[in-house]
């Protein structure tokens, strides 16, 4: 009985350990998997950077990935308290009676995991990589957000150095907030504290939470990331002093020398003191 019973024990053993293993791997492949950080070019639309944009005008539905914003749970001390960032979440609007209804067609809230894990004073983080492309020009490329958040933003960082600070003495848990009178409003333009850069950028949200749920909503107004270049050119016919009475033609040449339209650009040229007729 001892010799026919171990056959038994050697079997069930091996299967016990297998089991274990597909389930891990079945639940290391079915987490989400961010996609690469976007290529931006002047002809690139800006809505890429809106929280749940579905990429084609739209959002995205209720309990999918964002694959562009990425959340990550940290501390105080800032970003790279984050050991592990997965793809944000698109959960609507989580508390009703005190979330502003995403007010965009083409953004809405997203948080991390589920966004009712991190209860009071929870810090969570929200980053979004991209890469521009050599072509666009640095000193003028902007993003103008619009933005919620639950409960407060505390810091924005970009190329990972701050570009603002919203803690106050008067408001030391940050600013702004989610409710329809609380939206916050940010150009992010080259200067003292930004500079972008060709290649990968970041900016990374850091927000504090009071009591759950917690959430983030963005949207970016700027369709373009890159202004139109308008350059304007006058020559005349005669370089000199010219016979009185006669004729003398200006050629104004307006062109665009950048990347994108620019459709309803008005150029004028007002007659300067000293003419008396033209055409």
């Amino acid at each position: 009985m001892v010799v026919s019973s171990q056959p038994v024990v050697r079997l069930v053993q091996p299967k016990a350990v297998l089991a274990g293993v597909v389930l891990c791997l079945g639940a290391v492949l079915s987490l989400p998997v961010m996609a690469a950080p976007p290529t931006l070019t002047c002809q690139s639309d800006a809505n890429v950077f809106n929280t749940g944009y579905d990429g084609n005008g739209g959002k995205l539905s209720r309990g999918t990935s964002d694959l562009n914003w990425e959340a990550g749970l940290g501390d105080p001390s800032g970003f790279t308290s984050v050991t592990n960032w997965t793809p944000a979440n698109v959960v609507g609007n989580l508390a009703p009676n005190a979330w502003v209804n995403s007010p965009y067609g083409n953004a809405e809230w997203v948080a991390r995991e589920n966004g009712q894990s991190d209860g009071r004073g929870s810090i969570v983080y929200y980053r979004y990589r991209f890469n521009l492309d050599p072509a666009v020009p640095l000193d003028s490329f902007a993003l103008q957000f619009d933005f919620y958040i639950d409960d407060r933003i505390q810091q924005m960082v970009v190329n990972g150095a701050e570009y603002k600070n919203y803690v106050t003495p008067a408001s030391p848990t940050g600013q702004g907030g989610y409710t329809s009178d609380s939206r916050l409003s940010e150009t992010l333009l080259n200067g003292p504290t930004l500079a972008w850069r060709t290649g990968e950028n970041s900016i990374i949200i850091k927000s504090w939470n009071l009591v759950r749920p917690t959430g983030f909503l963005a949207q970016v107004k700027v369709r373009a990331p890159c202004p139109p270049q308008v350059a304007i050119e006058k020559t005349a016919s005669a370089n000199g002093p010219v016979p009185r009475g006669s004729d003398i033609d200006y050629t104004v040449t307006a062109k665009n020398t950048g990347a994108v339209s620019a459709d309803g650009a008005v150029v004028s040229d007002p007659l300067p003191a000293g003419i008396s007729s033209a055409s």
